[in-house]
């Protein structure tokens, strides 16, 4: 099933959309079924669809159908991913919980909502670059960490306006990612070298920023002035220093 969804999942191929619908929601009605065999075309890539990566402060609405004889246990596990510096290499595989399916006659389900809405892409035409570089540096025999070799106890904030339209890229070269967190406001990922935004264009307010790697966002301040804070949501590297703030002005 792995190899036959990397294959296939989001083809135009309607046969293999089919055959996922028809193992994902085996008792779906004729409506059902086309509803689910759009969303598995404009969902998400082949390779998003085999497993969630959520980082720190990420979170996702998730639609699983759990499958199995009655008595069959399904679990669900939190599975920990490389995120450098020896993040993941001692440690298990959690059990977050089980599913137990039952021996009971299925419920009729109600019409399933529409939960694809169109999200429109930020105009970005006028936007203005901000470019942050996530550092690390020791001082007396302490780790801290930054912006640009500054720490959020010693930097400035940055200043915008209510009503810019802004295109963050955010640097990593360190040995771990980071998960870059803004408050406030929601952005829209986009390509790191070319700014395009994606043809599912999607709201975050959490960009991991991979290690040795860069990620880009767009971001428009509607009219909330004051100080909004961003840092990495690994909490630890917050107190360590990598956080700062927008001061948003009108």
């Amino acid at each position: 099933m792995i190899t036959l969804t990397r294959t296939g999942w989001g083809a135009d191929n309607p046969a293999f959309r089919q055959l996922f619908t028809s193992q994902f929601i085996p008792r779906a009605t004729p409506a059902q079924q086309d509803w689910f065999n759009e969303l598995q075309r404009v969902s998400c890539s082949p390779e998003e669809s085999q497993r969630l990566l959520l980082t720190p402060g990420q979170r996702a609405d998730v639609l699983v159908t759990p499958q199995g004889e009655p008595g069959t246990r399904v679990p669900v596990r939190w599975v920990p991913y490389d995120r450098g510096f020896g993040s993941y290499e001692f440690r298990d595989e959690v059990e977050a919980f089980v599913v137990q399916i039952a021996g009971d006659e299925p419920v009729a389900s109600g019409p399933i909502p529409d939960v694809m809405r169109a999200i429109a892409p930020l105009d970005s035409a006028a936007a203005v670059a901000r470019a942050i570089a996530l550092t690390q540096s020791t001082v007396d025999d302490k780790l801290v960490l930054g912006i640009y070799g500054v720490p959020s106890w010693a930097a400035e904030p940055l200043v915008a306006r209510v009503g810019d339209t802004e295109i963050w890229t955010v640097t990593n070269d360190m040995d771990w990612d980071h998960p870059f967190h803004m408050h406030g406001f929601f952005f829209q990922p986009v390509d790191p070298v070319t700014g395009a935004v994606p043809a599912r264009p999607e709201w975050r307010d959490t960009l991991n920023v991979p290690q040795h790697g860069t990620a880009a966002f767009v971001v428009r301040y509607d009219d909330r002035p004051g100080m909004w804070m961003f840092h990495c949501h690994i909490l630890d590297h917050a107190d360590a220093g990598m956080m700062g703030m927008v001061h948003l002005t009108r």
